[in-house]
């Protein structure tokens, strides 16, 4: 099973647990509220104004190297040299 698709079980068991626990039901078939969602999520996907994002920093070397993609999590962890 790929990574993709256990992601996907997760979350449907997650979804499925926790409309059980509400007392809803896990599909929504009323037209009208599928409607609102669908605007609802229309509006929260939109970009923000002029394309740039909000409260989002760059994120760089501090000596601008590159790490080929490699990401280590040790108590030695430093900056990479250039």
């Amino acid at each position: 099973m790929s990574e993709t698709a256990r992601f996907e079980e997760a979350a449907r068991r997650i979804v499925e647990s926790s409309c059980r626990e509400q007392g809803l039901e896990v599909q929504i078939t009323d037209p009208v509220v599928v409607g609102k969602v669908a605007a609802i999520l229309r509006v929260g996907s939109a970009a923000p104004a002029g394309g740039d994002p909000v409260r989002i920093e760059a994120v760089e070397t501090p000596d601008g190297g590159v790490d080929r993609d490699r990401v280590e999590h040790g108590k030695e962890d430093r900056p990479l040299a250039a």
